[in-house]
């Protein structure tokens, strides 16, 4: 299959070893998935290391028992080009349970833009959301299929934040809220482990940068038993509750204010 529609990594080289392992002492256990062209080729939409397994064991050993690739064949005319690439995005998810934020976010959006073209082809043999369509293929739950779309808007210093394990998916999601200029503002500042999720929930109000360094530099707000402050109470701090008639509360305002003074 072309590059742009299977834009996995390739297996490093110790899973490469694992496989030609699997290959040589069990045989190939699982079909790859081929389309049938026009020119009476196959293209492989799944299975493009065991090919190269089985091509490698050929050249290596010349036994006769690695000169067949097991295929499950999509003839020409079942499948369109959007459902081939549905299948090659499909195929690695399920077998790449762990790959990198990155690639999720890529796959899953790849694969519901897939889905509209093919709901759009088929229209009305299809039911469901694509989203949710994409999560069953993906053998993911609905909740995570639409956290990783919703983060197709991070600007890509974050998504490389993302795959470094260095920015949590939380605040991700917080941040994939605002526009892209605000997103690097955050980023070329190194402002997004500093900032508290109230500040990050004010900011999807800003429609400019100098709109967010207001909000970014205004005082933090705090709230002590119901009373704003503009600073946090210390630590050894704690309430106390007091009860008087209400003739009295006008005189014990005065003498607490007095003590103030």
């Amino acid at each position: 299959a072309p590059d742009e529609w299977n834009f996995f990594n390739k297996p490093d080289i110790e899973t490469f070893k694992l496989i030609v392992k699997s290959i040589y002492y069990q045989g190939q256990l699982a079909p790859a998935l081929v389309w049938k062209q026009p020119n009476g080729r196959y293209m492989i939409l799944g299975g493009h290391t065991r090919y190269t397994a089985l091509k490698f064991l050929k050249e290596t050993y010349g036994d006769d028992r690695f000169n067949t690739l097991n295929c499950h064949v999509y003839e020409e005319n079942q499948i369109d080009t959007s459902t081939a690439q549905f299948i090659i995005i499909t195929n690695n998810m399920t077998q790449r349970a762990k790959e990198a934020p990155s690639i999720q976010i890529k796959s899953i959006v790849h694969a519901v833009n897939l889905q509209k073209a093919i709901k759009k082809e088929h229209w009305g043999e299809l039911e469901g959301r694509s989203i949710d369509i994409v999560a069953k293929s993906f053998g993911i739950g609905k909740g995570s299929a639409n956290r990783f779309y919703q983060m197709r808007n991070l600007i890509h210093p974050f998504i490389n934040l993302l795959d470094m394990g260095t920015l949590k998916q939380s605040t991700a999601l917080k941040l994939c809220l605002l526009s892209p200029e605000i997103q690097h503002y955050i980023a070329d500042n190194e402002l997004f482990d500093s900032l508290k999720d109230e500040k990050l929930n004010q900011l999807r109000t800003a429609k400019t940068v100098d709109e967010a360094v207001e909000i970014i530099t205004a005082p933090e707000k705090y709230s002590f038993g119901g009373v704003k402050l503009d600073y946090s109470v210390p630590k050894s701090f704690r309430k106390i509750n007091l009860a008087m008639d209400e003739e009295d509360i006008t005189a014990v305002k005065d003498s607490f204010l007095q003590a103030l003074n």
